[in-house]
């Protein structure tokens, strides 16, 4: 009788086995993809409601000294996670969807990204301290906006702008980002081909924090 029990539950267990197969290493690289994209997008997209639908009413009703206090600890943490949300979300779609493959080094395609992140962040900064009101923050932000999608190299091949534009084109923060994910990404560049780029990015992330900081500081003083 044991023994025929025995012989029953090999049995089942053979056909769940059939049934229920262990994932490999691709199908968790997989899964685990799925998950960070669900995840990361989750995050960047309601800050980014959190942004218009309640950053933006209280700011109104808050004073300068206020703000000064504030801000710093409640908007430079949720733009972080922001960015970082719409990096992950970006490159997992990129895989799962069009199966596209980093050719480098994503330890170094994440580290490269803080320069980039630090360079918008800033100049976010220096937009919401040079606007008087919501309406022109949302003009400035706009302006911004346009010289990053024709000017980095996005959409037109910088080789073949006028002198003008492609000079123009060096004092754009995704000039050098873009350069950078594509190296990493494509060509499986390593980081000596692409500190120039870094350094770019450093340096203008920089330059603009402290713009933005003496802005801020002579506004709270006049206010």
């Amino acid at each position: 009788m044991l023994i025929e029990s025995t012989h029953q539950i090999g049995f089942a267990l053979g056909m769940l086995d059939g049934i229920f197969k262990a994932p490999n290493g691709a199908e968790i690289s997989h899964i685990v993809l799925r998950w960070l994209h669900f995840v990361a997008g989750i995050t960047w997209i309601g800050l980014l409601y959190f942004f218009n639908l309640v950053n933006v009413p209280l700011q109104k009703g808050l004073d300068a000294d206020t703000k000064k206090k504030v801000n710093p600890q409640l908007l430079l943490p949720a733009l972080w996670y922001f960015r970082w949300g719409a990096l992950v979300t970006v490159l997992a779609l990129g895989h799962l969807i069009f199966n596209l493959h980093i050719a480098g080094s994503l330890i170094l395609l994440l580290a490269l990204s803080i320069p980039f992140i630090l360079a918008s962040l800033s100049l976010g900064l220096l937009i919401s301290t040079v606007a008087q009101n919501q309406g022109q923050a949302m003009q400035l932000a706009f302006l911004t906006i346009l010289p990053s999608i024709f000017f980095s190299g996005y959409i037109f091949p910088r080789e073949t702008m006028p002198w003008f534009f492609h000079t123009l084109s060096y004092f754009v923060p995704a000039t050098y980002f873009i350069n950078i994910t594509r190296g990493i990404i494509l060509r499986g560049a390593a980081f000596q081909h692409l500190w120039l780029d870094a350094l770019a990015l450093f340096t203008m992330g920089t330059l603009l924090l402290i713009i933005a900081g003496r802005k801020f500081s002579n506004k709270g003083i006049m206010a």
